[in-house]
């Protein structure tokens, strides 16, 4: 995602405003150190070139709604060097109160 998609995220966002969500689904990276069969993702698996910066996450997070926490998918979440900064700043920006990490 680009930050020209932006708009389109925040036009959804707003309406999530009018509603109570739990939280969201946020794909942290497309890296993955594991091919697995079963995975839903497994065509779309790379080197991570496509990824999100922390910048443009710190601005997505500017325009969350107040909800409950993330769930953190893509590849391997725990891959991605700057998770624990990406979960301090939903911590700190939106009040988040837990993390979903499959891995």
């Amino acid at each position: 995602m680009n930050l020209s998609n932006l708009a389109v995220l925040k036009s959804v966002l707003k309406n999530m405003i009018k509603r109570d969500y739990l939280g969201f689904t946020l794909f942290v990276t497309t890296i993955c150190n594991l091919r697995c069969q079963y995975c839903f993702n497994l065509e779309n698996l790379g080197k991570g070139t496509d990824d999100l910066t922390f910048e443009e996450i710190e601005k997505l997070s500017g325009h969350l709604p107040p909800m409950n926490g993330v769930l953190y998918s893509g590849g391997e979440p725990l891959i991605r060097p700057d998770i624990v900064e990406i979960s301090d700043l939903f911590i700190q920006k939106n009040n988040f109160k837990g993390f979903v990490i499959p891995t």
